[in-house]
């Protein structure tokens, strides 16, 4: 086994469980670095079972934490995208608010936890949520991301909820904005081109126009 592969490998049979469990116990420091490497990797993986493993040891680093609140925001984070993989929207919701709750005492750290719980209300068909999401997007749109991408997620998550609201026009000038922004697909920094740029599907760019009509 190479010196790192008990924290970074996607292993976890009984034998590799109790040899984690071991080797945490005798850590005198990054208990919470640990386990929470460990469950991105398992967290990671196309097995149910281990990505359910994966979630209960990044939930287990948070107790070791303490005042890092800035790991705390992102484990949280993490945590709230990996249950949100499995649609298991409820328990993504806790994690985005808590993230959400400490950004907003105003650390230097940005998850974007905001446009997610917003895409993440929608996904989930939260109807009585929708103005909470609006709130989300508008806390997002307050931050001047520069990047296509994101702006282009939350014109399309407006979109979306204006047209299940019934607001056709907000609707359609929403998707309008988010086509317009899929014309200038351009990196924010001169030195890294490829940063932040819009991926689309061709079933969200058919929806788009269909809701820009």
């Amino acid at each position: 086994m190479a010196r790192d592969d008990w924290y970074r490998s996607a292993a976890w049979d009984e034998s590799d469980r109790e040899d984690f469990e071991a080797r945490l116990a005798r850590a005198r420091s990054g208990r919470s670095q640990y386990l929470f490497l460990k469950g991105a990797v398992l967290s990671a993986t196309d097995d149910l079972k281990l990505r359910d493993a994966g979630r209960g040891l990044m939930t287990r680093s948070l107790e070791d934490l303490l005042d890092d609140m800035v790991t705390v925001i992102r484990v949280h984070h993490a945590i709230a995208g990996a249950y949100a993989k499995d649609g298991m929207y409820a328990e993504a919701s806790q994690h985005y608010e808590a993230a959400l709750k400490i950004e907003d005492d105003g650390l230097p750290v940005i998850t974007r936890s905001d446009l997610e719980l917003a895409e993440l209300i929608v996904a989930a068909g939260w109807k009585g949520r929708y103005v909470e999401a609006q709130s989300w997007l508008d806390h997002f749109w307050k931050s001047n991301d520069p990047f296509p991408v994101t702006r282009f997620r939350a014109l399309l998550t407006e979109a979306r909820i204006a047209n299940r609201l019934g607001e056709v026009d907000t609707a359609r000038q929403n998707a309008e904005s988010a086509l317009a922004l899929l014309t200038k697909n351009r990196s924010p920094f001169s030195h890294h081109p490829d940063i932040g740029l819009i991926k689309t599907d061709e079933a969200t760019f058919r929806e788009l126009e269909h809701l820009a009509r």
